[in-house]
């Protein structure tokens, strides 16, 4: 074999070699997909010129490929990239811009940054809000110990679900979630959006997040000064969340689109027992009493009430409160029906004690769940003492009096003037001079007397609500007072 033929066998082996190690490659790397992305931003929603971003990233999410940039097409925080060829399907999103403050129904004063991670493997609708932007951190903490982006991101949903007692809505990832679905989920991204904005501006807010993704990332789980935080912030949107959903509803009619939000109290966790929505009845749900009247003799007793509930209960007893009420006996406190009561499970316990009073009296002790919803009314009745004794007459009681017998004191010293005036001088012209010259004698006289009038009726009903000892006396005075009047 000449050299020329050596050459050409050398040739072939090494291109034979070279083509399988083409091949090989060829094999092994990652094909390129097209995806065609689009979704919305929403805290409120972003509003239209506001810009977004997305970066391919591999499984590790290291940046591979060109950063794609677009903007919000219109109010409603729609967007979309069109067709993009990415060699993974991981991605990361970044929006920045102006959105509708749903709690004060205000465009933000500043702009807003939310990120999200994404499989778009999963699905090509992208959606980027709070949950996304406060489980970003956490996914890259996970990834970075090792763990895949899809378990890494499934982890980092149900621990931040978890953390807002959402538990029940975390199978659907959040970035498929929009306020503008009408479904649990979308309800219970607005109360949490809502929850984690209200009384704070826009740089609070962002500084608040930035507290927030940082602490759950490392931990997957919130410190109890901030479970504090948010607990007092629950407190403070209560009686706003009514007006966030029309806020909500409204900004959506004013661009054409009619949407649902459903009631937000159902989406948080108000008695902290990890769980939100238990705490208020369900539709179809109702508490049912063993008893709604309880007649009480005299001396008390203790009584149990069965209870029948799909939820937590608390008890909440309605009394009415009287200026007039503290210290009219001297050396008795307590005048109203005295209740000792206490929810055991299933059963409400009354221990009731001895009525000092001579008429029967009542009060109502109220069901309620833990937002103060009433959900059932227990009405008590007690037997009064008809030989109760009649106490002296405490410091208020004095105090009351006083002030009617100087009221009407003065009123006849007033009035006993004009009349001494008029009869030495009923040929004169002085009682006119004198009425005249002091224009104000008659409504002095009118005041004293309306004064001991007003004083003597509001003693006499405070004092019929409590002993009930006093009532012939006050007659005594009442009636020529209301004479005079």
């Amino acid at each position: 074999m000449n050299f020329k033929q050596y050459f050409y066998l050398f040739a072939v082996i090494v291109f034979s070699f070279s083509s399988c190690s083409e091949d090989e490659n060829l094999e092994n790397s990652p094909e390129s997909k097209i995806y065609n992305i689009a979704g919305k931003v929403e805290k409120g929603p972003f509003i239209g010129g506001s810009t977004i971003t997305i970066q391919p990233m591999n499984e590790n999410l290291q940046v591979v490929g060109h950063v794609y940039s677009s903007t919000i097409q219109d109010n409603l925080g729609n967007f979309s990239f069109g067709s993009k060829s990415f060699e993974a399907p991981y991605a990361e999103l970044i929006a920045n811009g102006y959105f509708f403050n749903e709690t004060n129904g205000q465009l933000s004063s500043s702009t807003l940054n939310l990120h999200t991670l994404v499989d778009l493997s999963d699905d090509t609708t992208v959606n980027i809000n709070l949950f996304t932007h406060l489980k970003y951190q956490r996914i890259q903490k996970l990834i970075a110990d090792g763990m895949e982006f899809k378990e890494a991101n499934k982890q980092a949903q149900q621990e931040l679900f978890t953390a807002f007692g959402l538990q029940k809505y975390v199978e659907k990832d959040a970035s498929t979630i929009s306020i503008a679905d009408g479904t649990d989920e979308s309800a219970a991204l607005i109360a949490i959006s809502s929850l984690l904005l209200i009384n704070r501006d826009e740089a609070a807010f962002t500084e608040y997040l930035a507290q927030l993704s940082k602490e759950f990332s490392d931990k997957g789980f919130f410190e109890e000064n901030t479970k504090q935080q948010i607990n007092e912030d629950k407190q403070a949107i209560l009686y706003r969340l009514s007006s966030i959903k029309d806020y909500l509803i409204g900004h959506y009619k004013k661009y054409g689109l009619e949407i649902e939000v459903k009631e937000l109290v159902r989406y948080l966790d108000w008695d902290n027992d990890g769980t939100a929505g238990n705490e208020t009845l369900q539709e179809g749900q109702e508490v049912k009493l063993e008893k709604t009247e309880l007649n009480v003799p005299n001396e008390g007793g203790t009584y149990t009430i069965g209870i029948s509930s799909p939820i937590p209960v608390y008890l909440n007893e309605i009394t009415t409160e009287n200026a007039f009420t503290n210290n009219i006996y001297e050396n008795i406190e307590n005048t109203d029906i005295s209740i000792e009561k206490s929810l055991n499970e299933d059963k409400l316990i009354l221990i009731i004690s001895p009525l000092q009073s001579k008429t029967a009296k009542s009060t109502t002790i109220q069901i309620c769940d833990c937002l103060d919803n009433v959900l059932g009314e227990i009405k008590i009745i007690q037997e009064g003492n008809k030989n109760a004794s009649i106490p002296k007459l405490g410091e208020t009681g004095k105090q009351l009096v006083t002030e009617f017998t100087s009221n009407i004191a003065q009123g006849f010293a007033e009035l006993n003037l004009i009349e001494q005036y008029y009869h030495y001088n009923v040929e004169t012209d002085l009682v006119n001079q004198y009425i005249n010259v002091s224009n104000n004698t008659i409504e002095n006289i009118w005041n004293n007397f309306y004064r001991a009038n007003y004083i003597i009726m509001r003693f006499k009903d405070a004092e019929a609500e409590q002993l009930n000892v006093y009532q012939d006396y006050f007659n005594v005075f009442s009636v020529p007072c209301s004479i005079i009047i």
